[in-house]
Parts: C-alpha cells; structure tokens; sequence
C-alpha cells in the first residue's frame, strides 16, 4: 500500500527559479562582500566579491555561447574542487546548458561511461593528467568534441571568447532557463559498478540551497567550507547553500583536505563556522 505525507508550506516560494538567480540575488544584496575564496599560488588567500564573480560567470556563459552550447547541452567538469570548478558550474548553468560533475578519481572508462551517458558536447579537466583521461576515450565518445584543461588557461580562453557576444544575448538565454529544466547531472563514483547519474532540476538546486541555509542558520555572517569534491552530491550543501545565504565560502586547499590538525588550525584562523565533512575526512 502506497503512503503519501506532505508538509503545508510555511511560506511562498518561486518553482522557476533557476541557478544563476541564486547569485544574481546575491550580488544585488551583498556586493561587495566576499563570496569566495581562495588561497592563490603565492600561498595568500584571496578572493572574489559577489559583482566580481557574478561578472566572471557571465563572461565564461558567453565564451559557452560562442562556442555553440545550445540549452540541453552537457558540460563535464574533471577536476578537484577549486573557485574555478565554481565559476564554471554556473557559467553552465546559467544558459540552460547542464553541468556534469566527474570524480578526479575516475578511470578513463568510467568517464566513457559518463560522456556518453550525459551525451557531453565538452569537457573541462583540471591538468594534463585528467585531459589525458579524457582524450583517450574522445574517439569512444560521439558527441564529445573537445577538452579543454584549467591549468592551461581554459577560463580565460572562454571569456576571450565570450567578449563578441552582448548582454542582450546572454540575458536571452539566462532568463529562458527555466525551473523544471535540468541542472546538471550527478553520477555516483562508479565503487560498486558503472556510474549512476541523477538528474536535479534548477528548481531543485534552488529551493533546496535557500531551505539549507534557514533549516543550519547560516547566514550573511557565516563562513562555510568547501571540502567534499565537486563531484559529490554534498557539493551543493557547501557551494549553492553559502551563494543562497551569503555566506563566504572558502575553498580548502587539496593538501590539507584530509590533514586534521591542518583542517582544525584553518577553521580558527578563518573563523569557518559551518563545514561539510565526509565520511572519508572522519576515517583520518
């Protein structure tokens, strides 16, 4: 016998909200604030405020636009998690295009699996090692036409790109992205067989982010972490949940990730009051 329970809603809420609003209605709320943060190749920490990176995003989504990316299209991020992964996660998502996170730690044969699965049109990969993975299986792959690596300047190729495309054109496809339409899709690590996507809708990034934030009280005064890989569902309980509530969110460095006492003295020195942790980080 089949059991239905609902829950009457406390307060309205807009199902056609798509990803890019998330930051679109921060910029406009904390401008200058920071949104993310980093720690650069000088080993400072730096970092974006919401109009800069809000600007950033619209740049790389017209890069995407000029390279052909239609709504529907898949776009596979291959890397560690990074303000890079971020800037492109949403760049994606902002023209209707769908993100597809790949685990770092897959096989050449699991992201065969995945490209063909998601039909991925290109794929960003963090260094020669991941584009290398990628580029084995190209001729495996029908709809993948490119790999384009990170580390070698793949952001700033598409907002060079992206500079003989207007406003106008970008608005177009951002505001034709709709809350029922795909998001991106999440795959599991492939541990225990091929790897599964789900497919979330913006609408359901979205709303999940904003009740996040009020359900853990973060707030404009917290600092979250970015820990967990990209690649795995806990992704957007760190990167959308502090873009929704204006928290800052800071990106912890790949060699520290799993180091604990590193990870204790980060968090008091940042101030971080809410993280994300995996089990992985608890096994240490």
């Amino acid at each position: 016998m089949l059991k239905e329970y609902t829950t009457p809603l406390k307060e309205s809420i807009d199902a056609d909200k798509n990803v890019f609003d998330l930051l679109a209605d921060r910029a406009q709320r904390t401008p200058e604030q920071t949104i993310v943060a980093y720690r650069g190749s000088d080993g400072e920490w730096t970092g974006f405020t919401a109009t800069q990176f809000r600007d950033l995003v619209v740049a790389i989504a017209k890069g995407l636009i000029a390279k052909g990316l239609m709504p529907g299209d898949s776009v596979g991020i291959l890397a560690h998690t990074s303000w890079q992964w971020t800037a492109l996660d949403f760049a994606i998502m902002s023209i209707g295009c769908v993100t597809v996170p790949i685990y770092e730690t897959d096989s050449a044969l699991q992201i065969r699996s995945i490209c063909n699965d998601s039909t991925i049109s290109y794929v960003f990969a963090e260094d020669d090692e991941q584009r290398d993975k990628a580029e084995s299986v190209k001729d495996e792959c029908p709809t993948l036409k490119g790999v384009y690596v990170m580390q070698l300047g793949a952001i700033d190729a598409m907002v060079e790109l992206g500079k003989g495309v207007g406003d106008e054109e970008f608005l177009e496809r951002e505001t034709a992205t709709h809350g029922d339409m795909l998001a991106t899709i999440v795959y599991t690590s492939g541990s225990t067989g091929t790897p599964k996507g789900c497919m979330l809708p913006h609408r359901g990034v979205s709303l999940y982010a904003r009740k996040n934030a009020a359900i853990l009280g973060i707030g404009p005064a917290s600092r979250m972490t970015a820990n967990a890989s990209f690649g795995f569902d806990a992704f957007m309980s760190d990167l959308f949940t502090a873009i929704a509530a204006g928290a800052a969110l800071y990106v912890i460095p790949e060699e520290i990730r799993l180091d604990l006492p590193a990870l204790k003295e980060f968090f008091e020195k940042s101030g971080i009051t809410h993280a994300f942790m995996t089990t992985q980080v608890a096994t240490q």
